[in-house]
């Protein structure tokens, strides 16, 4: 996997979990020597960090990283033989993996549109170079969204291998007891956002509606990877463990979801909605196509206009957009547990075709 261990529990993390009550799984992650935005998520799984050096920014630090995690990943390979090699981003791979794997089967879980996590054009085409023969060499294909699942057939995936495998809740939240619904009085608006504080976040919008309604709050739990404004409506609370997400955004009116709508976001299915489906919460939301089925429960914007009035509504709203029963259909079926049954289907379709 593409990220540390101990950074704010993503799909890599929930689907090794969930995989490892079926199968040996073992996670090889890049340990980061920073540890001051991580948490401590502790789990069962096995797992081995690979030391990787700071200040990556650079193009040479970021080549002897990128050795260092290939010689471990296919040492590991040779002496552990694994039946199913699991790649969560492009870059990951070399011709020796591919060589290595012998009647291993590859999986690319494509859970972002990997190129578009930077402007550097050589970057970029690395990138793309290597989720091209990624797409050719695996077996499987798992993509997060109808989107993503779109780009990797069109950039050559053979459709017979790819499956749309969506992101989902843990099942600890979806059992969890909802938070009651509080109507927002005539004081603050308390807003939460939950998840990495990048350079998606849409500053700009939320500084002019926090101007134009100096009664907003924007409180942002997670950790801050981009230079982030000083605003008077803006506090930073930096990250907290998963096991705690509902007690942290308890207090809260709302929650927010304000990205810029660009061509990395086109392609996210985002786990914090349906995380925030399970707290019971208010949901604000902008709009793009891949997230249209969650109309039930969000309100969605496109403008600062709207967005603003999203906020006016809100505070003379007396009850939830959702019914409680809305809420229990749809986590039920959305759970890390369920999307486990989807992939062992997926992979165990990969190894009826491959004995045909």
């Amino acid at each position: 996997m593409h990220v540390d261990w101990d950074w704010i529990k993503q799909r890599p993390h929930f689907l090794a979990e969930e995989l490892a009550g079926d199968f040996n799984v073992v996670a090889l992650y890049p340990r980061s020597v920073r540890r001051a935005h991580l948490v401590r998520n502790t789990s069962a799984v096995k797992r081995h960090g690979v030391v990787q050096l700071p200040f990556a920014r650079f193009a040479f630090i970021r080549q002897i990283n990128d050795f260092i995690r290939t010689v471990y990943a296919l040492a590991f390979m040779v002496f552990w033989r694994p039946h199913f090699v699991w790649v969560t981003f492009p870059t990951l791979t070399h011709p020796w993996i591919y060589r290595l794997i012998g009647n291993g089967h590859l999986v690319y879980d494509c859970m972002d549109d990997a190129a578009q996590f930077t402007t550097d054009s050589a970057v970029q085409a690395r990138i793309m170079a290597g989720e091209s023969e990624l797409l050719q060499q695996s077996a499987v294909v798992l993509a997060s969204s109808e989107n993503l699942k779109s780009k990797v057939l069109h950039r050559g995936a053979s459709p017979a291998k790819v499956h749309l495998i969506r992101n989902a809740c843990s099942d600890r939240l979806a059992r969890t007891q909802p938070l009651p619904f509080t109507a927002i009085n005539s004081g603050p608006l308390r807003v939460a956002y939950v998840g990495t504080v990048a350079d998606y976040i849409d500053f700009a919008t939320l500084i002019h509606c926090c101007d134009a309604d100096p009664l907003i709050e924007l409180n942002f739990i997670g950790p801050v990877t981009t230079v982030a404004p000083a605003h008077r409506a803006f506090r930073y609370h930096g990250v907290v463990e998963h096991a705690r997400l509902g007690e942290a955004v308890a207090e809260y009116d709302c929650l927010i979801m304000p990205f810029v709508v660009n061509e990395l976001i086109l392609g996210v299915d985002p786990v914090k909605l349906y995380e925030y489906i399970s707290f019971n919460k208010p949901i604000i939301c902008c709009r793009y196509p891949e997230i249209e089925r969650f109309s039930d429960f969000v309100d969605f914007y496109t403008t600062e206009a709207e967005l603003k009035l999203v906020f006016n509504q809100l505070r003379v709203r007396r009850t939830q957009k959702y019914t409680e029963d809305q809420r229990m259909k749809l986590l039920a079926t959305n759970t890390w547990s369920c999307r486990r049954d989807e992939v062992i289907a997926a992979l165990a379709g990969n190894d009826q075709g491959h004995a045909a």
